[in-house]
């Protein structure tokens, strides 16, 4: 969903109004001086880039956009081929994740080459930025529903479709591919003769497709959270599979094995009490803030079983348990928290057009859309990890890219370096290795303890350095790595 403008997007849209004027370096790139500042206000001599490119390739007479990025020139005496980064989502900026918690990857990996922090098409300060101005408003005083929840966004997103359309918008340009293309039409620009790709989560599905459609081009890769080209889709089971781990080694915790010695019969049994009787919370208005204006908000399994999946996404499965626990002990407080994050959900923006278009153009192959439909019923979280798909594409009417597009590689060339964590429930190392079936030289890094995003990196100082070793070298010996696993004690959940 779309949040408020950060800090950092001000501060960003403020250097780009006041940098230098643009330099030119060649009919579609310009290049100028661009001091770049962190959200810890860390600041770095840069380049602040534009890239102009069609934005359909396969259109005739497709118009021109822009791509945004900025350069970290390296500190090497003799620089390897250029690192650029591959942001998630679909629809999060790589400018962005330069400023936040990575900044101090971005500035250790100029020891290897220059660094580019890349905003893809239609994202962050790329023009144009496909964000939709529409919300939710998904009714508080009834449980969470994915049949409503459907209803509901098919017309948001139809709004937000043709607000783009009639702008001459081509949403058929948003794909994997098409931003694959992007990359390589940046290394020309840059006179490169191959690129390094360094990508996490959906970047990993886009320096896939990358190595596919350019092989020569791609020096070397690491690739975090690996989600292949017919992974859009979540399998319930392989959720259900990491939450019984989770279950397992909770029971095992001291913190709190005792008060949940079975999470996952707690878990079955609420959904069972909620199934029957949907939980009502008053709270304050989320929207209004103002305490003496309150909202009820009606909750269900549904609603329970989103707000795990959120839990179990990041480092906060540390709180799994005592959300667990002290839910079904009736805690006021973990009514209202739950409750609270809901209501957010609910009044919430719908996010960027780049999302959808490019979730549903890599669409999913009749194999895996039959394994998720024969998973999804027995699965504690059911089918909520995907959400709306794939019905929500009925709105966007994009083309897909077919079965060719969701192949795996096979016999690629390109040194890799995976990255997975053993906790990780959004993109599991099982299909780091289902990918790596493809490749001839390539090392997958398990990290014990790690969960999704910034764990991947940043969970261990380690980790950076097996990406330094590998990008100078092709190679890392070491194939595991351990992190601290533990849980806050439940009764901690509301402190």
């Amino acid at each position: 969903m779309t949040p408020a403008r950060s800090l950092s997007t001000v501060l960003l849209a403020l250097a780009i109004a006041t940098a230098p004027g643009p330099a030119s370096a060649g009919s579609n790139l310009t290049l100028r001086p661009y001091t770049f500042v962190s959200a810890k206000r860390d600041s770095v001599a840069a380049e602040w880039g534009t890239l102009q490119v069609p934005e359909n390739r396969s259109g005739p007479r497709s118009r021109t956009i822009e791509l945004a990025f900025v350069r970290f020139p390296s500190t090497a005496k003799h620089p390897a081929p250029p690192i650029v980064y591959l942001a998630g989502g679909p629809g999060n900026s790589g400018i962005a994740a330069a400023r936040g918690s990575r900044f101090p990857l971005f500035m250790a990996l100029r020891s290897v080459a220059d660094i580019i922090a890349f905003d893809q098409r239609g994202i962050g300060a790329s023009v144009p930025a496909l964000d939709c101005e529409e919300r939710s408003d998904y009714p508080m005083d009834r449980p969470g529903d994915r049949g409503l929840w459907l209803d509901l966004v098919l017309g948001k997103c139809r709004s937000c479709a043709q607000s783009w359309r009639v702008r001459g918008v081509d949403l058929d340009g948003y794909t994997v591919s098409e931003s694959a293309d992007d990359l390589d039409a940046l290394r020309a620009a840059l006179g490169a003769e191959s690129i390094t790709l360094w990508g996490i989560s959906y970047g990993t599905t886009l320096g896939l497709d990358f190595m596919r459609r350019h092989p020569t081009r791609a020096h070397r890769a690491i690739l975090a959270g690996i989600e292949g080209l017919d992974d859009m889709v979540k399998r319930p089971g392989q959720v259900d599979s990491m939450l019984h781990v989770i279950s397992t080694l909770a029971s095992r915790d001291s913190a709190v094995g005792r008060d949940v010695p079975d999470m996952e019969r707690v878990m079955r049994e609420q959904l069972r009490v909620l199934e029957g009787r949907p939980m009502s919370v008053r709270i304050d208005n989320v929207a209004t803030k103002d305490t003496t204006d309150s909202v009820t908000v009606v909750l269900g399994p549904y609603d329970y079983r989103w707000a795990l999946y959120q839990l179990l996404g990041t480092k906060d499965y540390e709180w799994v348990p005592g959300f667990v626990w002290s839910l079904a002990d009736g805690d006021p407080r973990t009514e209202r928290w739950w409750a609270g994050i809901v209501a957010r959900e609910r009044r919430s923006g719908i996010g960027t057009a780049v999302t959808y278009c490019t979730d549903c153009a890599s669409g999913a192959s009749p194999t895996r859309r039959a394994r998720v439909s024969a998973e999804a019923p027995g699965a504690v979280i059911q089918d909520v990890a995907n959400i709306l798909y794939p019905d929500v594409c009925d709105a966007w009417g994009v083309r897909d890219l077919g079965e060719a597009f969701r192949r795996p590689l096979v016999d690629c060339r390109v040194p890799t370096l995976f990255i997975s964590g053993t906790l990780d429930v959004r993109t599991p190392p099982a299909q780091a290795e289902a990918v790596r079936a493809g490749f001839r030289t390539s090392t997958h890094l398990q990290i014990d303890g790690a969960t999704h995003s910034d764990p991947l990196f940043l969970s261990s100082p380690r980790i950076l350095d097996l990406m330094l070793e590998f990008l100078r070298t092709g190679r890392v010996a070491t194939r595991r790595l351990q992190i601290p696993i533990g849980f806050r004690p439940v009764r901690a959940f509301n402190d």
